[in-house]
């Protein structure tokens, strides 16, 4: 029987292929992690990989995966509560 481990960068990738789109702050709450730079690290990895997008706005970073690239804003409206 085969054992996996599974890794703080394995749960933010898990969690946004759940969600599709989420904001820095939001999975920084989820994942009771106060230190955005780690998280932002991790993203920078993932996307070298091509496996999530880094958006960076105005007031917040998001992360969200390849498919919804330009359509981020339909995208906020559908999962509201990690934006609110």
């Amino acid at each position: 029987m085969k054992k996996f481990i599974v890794t703080n960068i394995d749960k933010f990738y898990d969690k946004l292929k759940s969600v599709k789109l989420i904001s820095l702050s939001k999975i920084s709450e989820f994942m009771k992690i106060k230190d955005t730079n780690l998280i932002l690290n991790w993203a920078e990895i993932l996307e070298k990989d091509k496996l999530i997008n880094i958006n960076y706005a105005f007031k917040e970073t998001y992360f969200s995966m390849p498919e919804i690239v330009g359509d981020i804003e339909n995208e906020k409206e559908k999962n509201e509560s990690y934006f609110n």
